[in-house]
């Protein structure tokens, strides 16, 4: 039997023993292959060893992130033990290490050899390249395991070729019976990925051998398959799932031959496996069933007979009624094998039933749309390799990887779901120009891990929020559905290559077309060729006015009139009133300005109920249309006699596009300005602006609306507003749930169950109880503030324009998350530190079951880890009753969407009442149905008609419509459907008009064509139409300017290019000669506007914008020919692309897109092709035809022919792009020589443009002098010559120097720069310039300069003016006894000195040594705080108060043990019994016990321990004690004693240092109460000196108050003074930044004095503030109390010396004179205040008696404003004498009216009360006429 052993120790003492008597037995040492087999044989290792051997070491990046969350788990009580997974990769954890090394193990590296990569390329943080812990030879599959695992999750790119390297270490493993689950698993991912990774398949034929040589398949992979559920629970399964299959599928195609024998043994057991998990409820995603029936498919062809299969997929048919099935697909539509029924479309002959006929386009139409989508989403996401015998291609059709579903929003139309893509594949700029996730589009959100299929439209298409990733969809899901999964699942999301917005209504409108009422089911369903007239015209005597068609209004109709030769021939209007159904009503003779066929189109439209009119290129549909619509106007009296309930039936006009219909309406408008609505948000016109139906609402609405109309909207409003409010709240919550911790008031549970007196006393009790502290700048208090403050406007609806549009893109609100934040009492804000330690806590998955809940009784009572258990399951319980309440507010919400839908479409029938005629698409005319239905339009006219599908015409009509007119021409473009098969096999291609037209429905062909010169029209006869006739007026073109002919088709060989992902073909030498040619062509003189370059490829139209960008070509349009339809243009270049040796032509083969791209030019055309190819091909037989007709006629060719329009005989043949650098200003290689107005002749080459030369610029030498002095110009011809720039010598007036000038300078403006020595003002000599100005010369001279100081300097002379500052050293001593270091400037002439700069030597109470400088109160302490314990160590700054620690003291021995937290005293005695320990001299301790031992023996060291230091050094019982922190040794009574003793130096609070080295004495449990009462005393001092935080709060409050007054200083702004007070953190920077701004207020209020002195005076005082402002703005953050009394003392004088200047100045500006009494004590005090010397509380006091003399003889201002401001005071207000009065303190206010009091206020300025009452002033308030005292004239 095997042992087993507890622990990793005790084995390897047993391997160590074994090893010895193996060595002993065999008589050699175990080898590295043999050792572990061996031991292994003998022993089993302990589970938690073995287990480490068989999982491979981690990278460094995973250990860590362990090894962090383990310590935080065990911090809070937590199992530290990490959670491991059912598939590990396990690094060897360090303390397991050195087991794993007692094996003898070989260390191994990942070498670029072993797996074919750069190591450090490739490698993490750091260790890639650490050795993998294997045990060699372990059956060597380990090893090769391990590193194979180790690739797949970090190196996939690599897994292929490391197993071509190891492919016997494969082929062994694959071999071996009996493998693991996780060694399985890792195989299927690793051939998986191989596979996909592979290029060819004879890269991996060595595996497939492998597979095909071993039991692999039908062993190991088959009992993996069995256990699968159990090896990946819950969400892994999934993963696991589809790998197995995934392989498979690889598998099928090469090992073909062993289908029977191998492969379907794993296919057949997974089949049955998953019916029977499914039979339990377990549920699989769309994805992994389609993929497994595909596997079973191509298993079960490999067998004669087809067992019967089903999988929740069954093969069954759609609904035999087409109104069952729904308009959006399904998961079975896309992964399913429902058949749609298909039925063509019956393009001749008749419909068995409308039901038939609406079933079959119904089936059609769906399919159209569906299949694309079906195929993007499997071939997209079906598995490809190089195994497949065809690659994936996925088409237009993208797949968004890592879709999240985020929150769900509103807008307008209802609820949609805001959803995250990721886009960092995608430029930036991608989303401004692509048309992927227009509006409406279709889009299916797929989940591998989920068996939900959501399929949804976009919502919402914003450019800049989609460069972020965020786009809304409306899901069409149930809601609640949708909230069970959504929020959990990453989807895949594959956008429809169909538009499904113009599917969607349509099949809507189908399925609410009711059988017996299809519109015009005689003819569409019945096909009855005999058309009936309108209803309207039935009846006998019937006429119809049709005057309106004269005069005409079209170009062709009036060229027809001019060319009539007899006048008298145009008949009057009043003889039109006729019979529409009499032949001779249409006669030419009656309608001249009309061709034949044209007369017989108006008259077949008007006189049949459905009418077919046929118009080639260029005869004129648009105004034939125009011309009808004109006709049924002026007779709309016909219809409306039939309608007895509405008074007017409006014409409808549909288009198949906004641009046809733009310009159709734009042709209405013409001859009706009012009565058109044009429905739809896609218009660019500018003329149809006011008709829409969005801009007619907002003119319109308010006037017509009744007051219910008005209460129910507001109502419905009302609802929105709520039902939006409460959805983003909830919405809101449910976004932090994950961060955020909910408040107690949310969680009933947690208050339930909580003590009463613990709700009353704890404001946030759930932090409390989860032990989380509560941010100071995030409360609930403060948020409900902010809240309540909050616009209650914010959380409006929508847009609330009442935009009644169809909104095609609707951009809804953001909505706030201050609401959802008041349910939190903690929200996580950053994703580092303590939050994000809080966050994996809240998302834990470990979570409280029902059972336990019920048997907590006190919460309080719970381990933290329990605690946080139940909160999570609260949590769940929370946003699970949140989510039902945020599904019922989303239906809720629909239905009052709904409601307002109703409302908006009663307005609507409101407003087009009165319409005469109502524009729509054909989707827009099905997305309104509803509205058509109501309006009951008679009559329907549809341009485009045969480019639109049947369907779309259908919905168009109502049950109402009695008269169809459909133009188009199905020779053109017929209707484009998204699938080729259903276009050409199910003939879905075919319009309703050209199916009319196969049934023999009367219909007429227009004939004349006014368009295309008749070179161009006849390359369509016969080839498109068998007649075609030109219009007089398309002989009169000119012929194209600069080519031989205007038609011409150039031929060539090139090849088309292949490059683009969009595989559409593209031609780069075909566009670089269009280019090339358009550029030539503009030369000619024709502008941007007249050319067009089509081609039918996108790519190619890429590639030619792109070869056209600049201003050259910027107004030709490049377009796709589909695009063109119907427009037309002078020039058009054609590019066809296609050219290639298989002849494949793509859809030039279809005829009707060539006869469009034929038909679209006037004046000239020119077409460019490989026509071999284009001929070549098979199905394209009508291109002979055109080859044969255009070599007959002359019109093709290898090369163009270019004519220079000035000199006719020159040719010049093109056959490439650069053949045309030959010509480059377009003409030919001739000179021009034309004389220019310059006389020189051109010396450009022969150009057709510009031939006046206006914009020419000749380059020859310019022959002018414009200089007097007959200097020749310097520049070109064309340039100005401008003033003469020569220089020359000129001879200068004033003074006869020459100087060297420019020519055209005048004399007088030449500054003199010639040197001489003049005499300065000074009386030195300097040389100078001649024209130099000696006022502002600087003398150089040095002088002995006296400063105003008394200091001598020698400096320059010029410093006389303004002198220098003074650096000579100041020589006094401060009051700390230092030398000042400052010089005389600093020190303001001793005034003020600056501090001194000598280091603190002060012992702090930290014991540290001050380092600030020298101050009488030392700075707080900058170094790191001592203060420390068993447990942790203080990291503030020693001068910061220190926080407690309060985890449990460990001061603990034998004897004694402390119960209290460690910041607090010990509560246990000092134990005095002798250590019991042996120290490693073998001798016993001296120390005692539970206290660290002295590292020095009685016996060895005796010396040194004897030493006299105490005294009781030499007892023979003495025990001794160490100190940690210098490991000085002391006897313990002696060191006790000095520890509880306070001598007179430890009066100060200071800590114990030690007596030998003082070093402070900072742990020593024996004297922790000591250190503990110090470090006490030490943190009061600390708090006292920095001040409670409602102290320095308050402080800030009031020196912020105080600095207000000051703030506009600009001193006060350099030393960012408001910036400090905040910054602040103690009373005593506080305090010193209030003296900081007090003295800057007191040099405020003492520039103000200034500013009402005179001006010698206030210079002065600018003079001496501005010093004490420049000290000032040091920056000081301390004052010595020194510094704080000379800024007194110097204010003070400054204060003294304005009083006085003030009072000497208002007598002066009032001419008063200076009593005689009052000259010598001004003089004596001025004599003191000017003084040099510092100004002293003595010289205060000596002029004490002066001063008040001088202020009883002199008086001062009574304003505090200068004499200005009192004038314009005075002026502004405008008040005579008895308005103006003065408050006690001198502040002067006025009184209007009367000017006497009749109420009592306070002064503004300092607060007393002013005014009175009854016309009494209050008795301490006087009158002041001094307002209005006139100024003499001279001041």
């Amino acid at each position: 039997m095997k042992r087993r052993f507890s622990s990793a120790q005790n084995w390897k003492a047993h391997h160590g023993s074994q090893r010895s008597r193996y060595t002993h037995q065999h008589g050699r040492p175990l080898r590295g292959g043999e050792d572990l087999r061996v031991l292994l044989d003998a022993s089993q290792p302990p589970d938690d060893l073995r287990n480490t051997l068989r999982r491979s070491r981690r990278g460094a990046d995973s250990m860590e992130e362990d090894n962090d969350q383990m310590s935080l788990n065990h911090q809070d009580d937590i199992d530290p033990r990490p959670h491991t997974t059912n598939i590990p990769e396990y690094r060897i954890p360090p303390d397991q290490r050195n087991a794993v090394n007692a094996f003898e193990y070989h260390e191994e590296f990942f070498t670029e050899e072993d797996v074919g990569y750069d190591l450090n390329e490739h490698s993490t943080s750091q260790d890639i390249r650490q050795p993998l812990t294997k045990i060699p030879r372990l059956d060597i599959y380990i090893n090769f395991m391990d590193k194979l695992e180790n690739l797949c999750s970090h190196c996939p790119h690599q897994v292929l070729p490391f197993l071509l390297m190891h492919k016997d270490d494969l082929f062994s493993t694959l071999q071996k019976k009996y493998l693991s689950n996780t060694e399985v698993y890792s195989l299927i991912k690793s051939l998986r990925i191989a596979i996909e990774n592979s290029k060819s398949s004879i890269q991996i034929e060595a595996l497939l051998d492998a597979m095909r040589q071993t039991s692999f398949l039908v062993g190991a992979l088959v009992s993996f398959i069995a256990v699968m559920e159990e090896f990946a629970p819950g969400e892994q399964l999934s993963a696991v799932l589809s790998n197995v299959i995934m392989l498979l599928l690889h598998l099928v195609e090469p090992l073909k031959d062993q289908i029977r024998s191998r492969l379907c043994v794993p296919v057949d057991f997974l089949h049955t496996k998953l019916a029977r998990m499914q039979s339990l409820d377990v549920s699989f995603s769309w994805m992994t069933k389609k993929l497994f029936q595909d596997l079973k498919n191509k298993i079960d062809r490999g067998f004669p007979s087809q067992p019967e299969f089903s999988l929740g997929l069954t093969s069954t048919r759609q609904s035999a009624d087409f109104r069952e099935i729904p308009v959006f697909p399904t998961p079975e539509d896309i992964f399913g094998f429902i058949r749609p029924r298909l039925k063509p479309n019956i393009v001749r002959g008749n419909y068995s039933s409308s039901s038939a006929y609406l079933d079959t386009h119904f089936c059609l139409l769906r399919e159209d749309f569906m299949r694309p989508l079906r195929n993007g989403i499997m071939s997209s996401l079906s598995p490809t390799s190089c195994l497949s015998h065809s690659q994936r291609n996925k088409g237009d059709v993208k797949p968004y990887k890592n879709v999240r579903v985020l929150v769900p929003g509103v807008m307008d139309s209802g609820v949609i779901y805001k959803v995250q893509l990721d886009t960092s594949s995608l430029s930036p700029s991608f989303w401004m120009t692509s048309k992927k996730l227009m509006y409406g589009s279709l889009v299916c959100l797929i989940a591998e891990n989920c068996d939900e299929v959501l399929f949804a439209t976009v919502a919402n298409r914003d450019p800049a929020k989609l460069r972020k990733g965020i786009i809304s969809l409306d899901i069409k899901k149930n809601h609640r559905a949708i909230s069970s999964v959504v929020f959990k699942v990453q989807f895949t999301m594959v956008e429809s290559p169909a538009f499904f917005e113009a599917y969607r209504h349509v099949l809507e409108g189908l399925q609410e077309m009711a059988t017996e009422s299809v519109p015009f089911e005689r003819y569409f369903v019945d096909c009855n060729t005999d058309v009936l007239p309108p209803v309207y015209l039935r009846g006998d005597d019937v006429t119809m006015d049709l005057s309106v068609l004269c005069p005409p209004q079209s170009r062709a109709a009036e060229e027809a009139l001019l060319d009539l030769e007899d006048e008298d021939s145009v008949l009057d209007t009043k003889d039109l009133v006729v019979n529409p159904f009499k032949p001779e009503t249409w006669t030419q003779e009656r309608f001249p300005w009309l061709d034949e066929s044209q007369i017989e189109a108006i008259h077949l439209a008007l006189t049949r109920e459905l009418a077919l009119i046929q118009g080639p290129p260029g005869t004129g549909k648009t105004f034939l249309g125009l011309q009808l619509v004109k006709v049924l106007l002026d007779n709309a009296h016909r219809w409306d006699q039939l309608n007895f309930t509405r008074p007017r039936s409006p014409i409808l006009v549909v288009c198949y596009t906004n641009h046809a219909l733009d310009q159709f309406l734009e042709g209405i408008h013409d001859f009706l300005k009012e009565g058109i609505v044009r429905i739809g948000g896609r218009s660019k016109s500018q003329v149809l602006e006011n008709f829409t139906l969005k801009n007619i609402r907002k003119k319109q609405l308010q006037f017509i609306l009744t007051q219910e109309q008005r209460r129910l909207f507001s109502r419905t409003m009302k609802d929105l507003k709520e039902f939006e409010r409460q959805i983003s709240e909830k919405t809101g919550v449910l976004n932090l749930l994950s961060k955020g911790i909910l408040s107690e008031r949310e969680l009933p549970e947690f208050l339930e169950k909580c003590p009463v007196c613990m709700k009353q006393h704890y404001s946030a009790l759930i932090l409390s109880w989860l032990k989380i502290s509560p941010k100071q700048n995030q409360g609930n208090s403060d948020r409900q503030q902010k809240t309540q403050e909050m616009d209650e406007d914010f959380f409006m609806y929508g847009n609330n324009d009442r935009d009644l549009d169809d909104n095609d893109c609707y951009h809804p609100t953001e909505k706030p998350e201050n609401s959802a934040q008041l349910k939190f009492a903690y929200l996580c804000t950053d994703d580092s530190g303590h939050d994000r330690f809080i966050i994996n806590r809240i998302n834990d998955l470990d979570i409280m079951s029902d059972a336990e809940q019920r048997r907590v009784c006190d919460i309080w009572r719970l381990n933290l880890k329990d605690r946080w258990r139940l909160y999570r399951a609260w949590k769940l319980c929370y946003e699970g009753q949140l989510k039902s309440s945020l599904t019922e507010c989303l239906v809720q919400y629909e239905k009052a969407t709904e409601e307002m839908g109703n409302l908006k479409l009663r307005e609507n029938l409101s407003i087009l009442q009165n319409a005469k005629v109502i524009g729509m698409t054909t989707t827009g005319a099905a997305k309104f149905r509803r509205l058509l239905q109501n309006i009951k339009p008679r009559t329907v006219i549809v341009e485009e008609a045969a480019e639109i599908l049947e369907a779309h015409v259908l919905t168009t009509l109502t049950s109402s419509c009695q008269h169809l007119i459909l133009i188009g021409d199905h020779l053109q473009l017929r209707p484009k459907p998204a699938d080729y098969e259903l276009e050409k096999k199910y003939k879905l291609g075919i319009s309703l008009f050209e199916r009319m037209i196969n049934n023999d429905i009367s219909y007429v062909q227009l004939v004349c064509q006014h368009r295309m010169r008749p070179e161009i029209s006849q390359i369509l006869v016969p080839l498109f139409y068998e007649s075609l006739q030109d219009y007089k007026s398309v002989y009169q073109y000119e012929h194209v300017k600069g080519v031989d002919t205007s038609v011409f088709f150039i031929n060539h060989s090139e090849a088309e290019d292949r490059e683009s992902d969009l595989h559409s073909p593209s031609n780069s030498f075909e566009a670089n000669f269009l280019v090339s040619f358009c550029k030539y062509l503009l030369k000619q003189g024709y502008s941007g506007q007249q050319v067009t370059i089509l081609t039918p490829y996108t790519e190619q139209l890429f590639k030619l914008r792109k070869l056209m960008k600049g201003e050259e070509l910027q107004d030709v349009q490049v377009k796709v020919i589909d695009d063109f339809q119907g427009e037309e243009n002078d020039i058009i270049l054609l590019s066809l692309v296609r050219g290639n040796k298989e002849g494949s032509v793509g859809f030039l083969k279809e005829k009707n897109r060539i006869c469009v791209a034929f038909s679209r030019a006037k004046r000239g055309f020119y077409c460019l092709a490989n026509f071999d190819t284009l001929a070549g091909h098979p199905d394209a037989t009508f291109w002979k035809d055109i080859l044969l007709s255009l070599e007959d006629k002359k019109l093709i060719g290898r090369g163009l022919t270019l004519i220079c329009q000035r000199h006719p005989g020159t040719k010049t043949v093109i056959q490439k792009g650069s053949d045309f650098r030959r010509i480059p200003e377009g003409g030919c290689t001739l000179p021009c020589q034309d004389r220019l107005p310059c006389g020189h002749p051109c010396q450009r080459k022969c150009h057709p443009n510009d031939l006046q030369h206006t914009a020419y610029r000749c380059k020859l030498p310019c022959e002018r002098s414009p200089c007097t002095k007959g200097h020749p110009c310097p520049k070109t011809c064309w340039e100005d010559c401008g003033l003469c720039e020569v220089e020359v010598d000129k001879e200068l007036s004033g003074c006869g120097h020459v100087q060297r000038s420019l020519c055209y300078v005048p004399d007088f403006t030449i500054v003199c720069k010639h040197p001489t020595v003049l005499t300065l003002p000074c009386g030195h000599n300097k040389e100078v310039f001649c024209s130099e100005d000696l006022a502002k010369v600087h003398c150089q001279e040095l002088v002995d300069l006296e400063l105003p100081c008394g200091h001598t300097k020698n400096t320059e002379c010029f410093y006389r003016k303004m002198p220098p500052p003074c650096f000579n050293e100041c020589s006094e001593t401060l009051d700390c006894g230092h030398a000042c270091s400052g010089n005389c400037d600093e020190c303001i002439q001793g005034n003020l000195h600056v501090g001194c700069k000598k280091k603190c030597t002060r012992i702090l109470v930290c014991s540290h040594t001050c380092q600030g400088p020298c101050v009488k109160a030392c700075p707080p302490c900058r170094r790191r705080c001592g203060n420390g314990c068993s447990h942790s160590q203080c990291n503030k700054k020693c001068g910061e108060v220190c926080y407690p620690c309060t985890l449990p003291c460990t001061w603990a021995c034998e004897h004694h043990k402390c119960t209290k937290p460690c910041g607090e005293e010990c509560d246990r005695p000092r134990c005095n019994e002798p250590c019991g320990k042996i120290l490693e001299c073998s001798h016993p301790c001296m120390g005692l016990c539970g206290e660290e031992c002295p590292w020095k023996c009685r016996l060895c060291n005796k010396a040194d321990l004897t030493e006299i230091f105490f005294g009781t050094e030499e007892a023979p019982d003495a025990r001794f004690v160490v100190l940690s922190d210098c490991s000085h040794i002391f006897e313990v009574t002696g060191m006790d004693h000095y520890m509880d003793s306070e001598s007179d130096e430890q009066q100060l609070v200071q800590l114990k240092v030690c007596p030998r080295c003082r070093v402070p004495i900072l742990r020593n449990s024996r004297y922790n109460n000591v250190i503990k009462k110090t470090w006490d005393s030490i943190n009061k001092v600390k708090r006292k000196f920095l001040g409670t935080d409602s102290e320095i709060l308050a402080l800030k409050k009031e020196t912020l108050q105080a600095a207000e007054t000051v703030k506009h200083s600009s001193e006060m702004w350099e030393v960012h003074i408001v910036q400090k007070i905040m910054d602040a953190n103690s009373l005593q920077a506080l305090n010193a930044l209030r003296n900081t701004v007090n003295f800057f207020a007191s040099l405020s209020h003492l520039q103000m004095q200034a500013n009402r002195c005179t001006a010698d005076r206030k210079s002065s005082l600018y003079k001496m503030l501005a010093k004490v402002r420049r000290w000032l703005s040091h920056g000081r953050s301390t004052y010595t109390p020194q510094q704080l009394q000379e800024l007194r003392n110097e204010i003070t004088r400054i204060a003294l010396l304005a009083d006085i200047f003030d009072r000497l100045s208002y007598q002066e500006i009032h001419n008063r004179q200076l009593p005689e009494e009052a000259l010598e004590p001004v003089n004596h005090i001025l004599e003191v205040l000017k003084s040099k010397t510092p100004f002293k509380e003595e010289n205060e006091k000596a002029i004490e008696e002066d001063l008040a003399k001088v202020k009883g003889l002199i008086s001062a201002s009574p304003l505090q404003i200068t004499e200005q401001e009192r004038l314009e005071i005075v002026k502004a207000i405008d008040l005579k004498v008895g308005h103006w009065y003065q408050c006690p303190q001198g502040h002067v206010y006025v009184i209007g009216e009367c000017g006497r009091p009749m109420q009592t206020s306070n002064c503004p300025e300092c607060g007393v009360q002013i005014g009175g009452q009854d016309h009494r002033l209050t008795e301490d308030n006087v009158e002041a006429p001094f307002m209005l005292e006139p100024l003499d004239s001279d001041v």
